[in-house]
Order: C-alpha cells, then sequence, then structure tokens
C-alpha cells in the first residue's frame, strides 16, 4: 500500500460472542500480574476459565 492510498484506514471485523469479554478480562490480569511469559500466562488464565466453567 503506497503513501498516497485512499483505502479505509479501519476494517471493521465481528468478534465471536464473549470474546471480547475474555480478553478484557486477561488483559486486565495482565496489567495486575505482569508475566514475564505473557502466552503462557494466557494459556494458564484460558485453563483455569475453562477449569472453572466445567466445575459449574
Amino acid at each position: 500500500m503506497s503513501l498516497t492510498s485512499k483505502g479505509p484506514l479501519f476494517l471493521r471485523v465481528s468478534v465471536p460472542e464473549g470474546m471480547d469479554a475474555a480478553l478484557e478480562g486477561l488483559t486486565r490480569e495482565v496489567l495486575k500480574q505482569q508475566p514475564r511469559d505473557i502466552y503462557w500466562f494466557a494459556a494458564e488464565h484460558f485453563e483455569n476459565l475453562i477449569k472453572l466453567r466445567d466445575m459449574g
């Protein structure tokens, strides 16, 4: 894309239901805990959420 392109600067994408809340929760925890490895932290975070969901 050249600097003179007149195309849109932003694209609107549809996000699956619940994804925005899931990412917001992850973001809050990352900012609070400042993990060294965000990828590992995210995997653990979502694994814990799945366990909580499955428990009840």
